[in-house]
């Protein structure tokens, strides 16, 4: 296309810098012209790095959609608990959607998306991360080379950072499983792989899970409620909040999601009495720290699912079992490796080119299916991205019920969006 598409960005997780990075760097392709965010100093920096109006800054969303069409699309990267609110307004008022994942929180919203994204003529695309990573993107290539033959059955464990679990799972707002279960969180990151290499339906989930770690009863002797007033362990807790957001090494994206800050002691000050300054094992919680999760494809397909956030490291290692070999990979070294029966054959593959940018990859996709009206050039139909979000909900019914839970909504994955 030969204009930009511009864009209203409905800010608030922490990825919103990170989406903005990529019109500073590409400013034929895409331009911010409106931001919706509640945060007044997070709203006005992004702002001011792209040269936005004071007129087109909102504090809500209600705010925004009182003044009309503000853009050609909108790109949702706001909490999970408003998502699903903003998809539906953004579809409601016209535009072509981008949304991180998952989508909602409930089976009923994930159905209200779904429904809007048939009906409308809007394109409505959902950022997957792990499709666009060449270490799995090359082991989807593998499978459909044909070389390994049919698919019969899949492993995939997943180990969260430390930081991730704690920031996200114990300390955040989606720390209860009534809230974000730990598999609702997986829904558009590795349940969606699983997908993806199974190639088909997944007919029915039987799972399973424990919290062990991040209890009272864990706590270290003397350790207060919050980690700044006066811990005993604090040279040793990897918990610690001086050492994940102080840190040199620390995630600066965690840090924007507490708020944004201008001087080093601001945050100090918000970690004295917010929820993420709490200590691990003092905090509101009850998401797992393990689960397990089975699944039955159509096809005769079977998949495991392991997540823990006990593993150390943000890694994930996977064996998929096909009619005539076996591919395995390990995300901490890059490496797969492979056998075939006939002909006889076993290496180790490099991924496929170098890692990309998947927000890159997935906005030039989104841009281009904008600007030609063709969903073709999407990664895949917005129906594929439904199928992780029932396996996640259908995970938490069978680990509540101990049952196996037969997947009953007919999408499919074949949705036109």
């Amino acid at each position: 296309m030969n204009k930009p598409v511009n864009f209203i960005h409905l800010a608030g997780s922490g990825a919103a810098r990170e989406w903005g990075s990529f019109a500073l760097e590409f400013p034929h392709r895409a331009r911010f012209t409106a931001v919706v965010d509640a945060d007044r100093n997070r709203r006005e920096a992004f702002a001011a790095e792209h040269n936005i109006a004071k007129n087109r800054q909102y504090g809500t969303l209600k705010q925004a959609q009182q003044e009309g069409r503000l853009a050609d699309a909108a790109l949702v990267s706001v909490p999970e608990t408003e998502r699903a609110a903003a998809i539906l307004g953004m579809l409601g008022a016209g535009y072509d959607v981008m949304t991180e994942t998952p989508l909602a929180l409930t089976a009923a919203d994930v159905t209200a998306i779904a429904d809007a994204a048939r009906k409308g003529d809007a394109i409505l695309a959902a950022f997957h991360p792990l499709r666009h990573h060449s270490l799995f993107r090359t082991v989807r290539q593998m499978i459909h080379s044909g070389a390994f033959g049919r698919v019969l059955g899949v492993e995939l464990t997943r180990t969260l950072s430390h930081v991730a679990m704690a920031h996200y799972h114990v300390r955040g707002t989606l720390n209860t499983q009534s809230a974000l279960p730990l598999m609702g969180a997986c829904a558009g990151t590795e349940l969606d792989l699983l997908r993806g290499w199974a190639d088909c339906r997944p007919r029915k989930v039987c799972s399973s899970g424990v919290l062990t770690h991040f209890k009272a009863d864990r706590a270290p002797q003397g350790a207060p409620a919050f980690c700044l007033d006066g811990c005993p362990i604090q040279r040793d807790c990897p918990y610690h909040v001086v050492r994940m957001y102080g840190d040199a090494g620390a995630d600066l994206s965690l840090v924007r999601q507490i708020g944004a800050f201008k001087e080093r002691h601001e945050l100090w000050n918000s970690l004295r009495n917010s929820r993420y300054g709490r200590c691990v094992y003092k905090c509101d919680n009850d998401v797992l720290d393990f689960q397990a999760v089975a699944i039955e494809f159509e096809g005769s397909v079977t998949a495991h699912l392991t997540v823990t956030g006990m593993g150390g490291e943000d890694a994930r290692m996977a064996r998929i079992v096909l009619d005539n070999g076996l591919i395995e990979l390990d995300s901490r070294n890059g490496l797969i490796r492979a056998a075939t029966l006939n002909p006889p054959m076993r290496r180790e593959v490099e991924s496929v080119g170098a890692p990309p940018d998947p927000i890159r990859a997935m906005l030039d996709a989104f841009i281009d299916a904008v600007g030609s009206r063709d969903r073709r050039h999407l990664p895949a139909p917005f129906g594929a991205s439904l199928d992780g979000h029932w396996m996640a909900f259908a995970a938490e019914e069978s680990r509540l019920s101990g049952k196996w839970v037969e997947l009953r909504n007919p999408d499919g994955g074949r949705g036109r969006n």
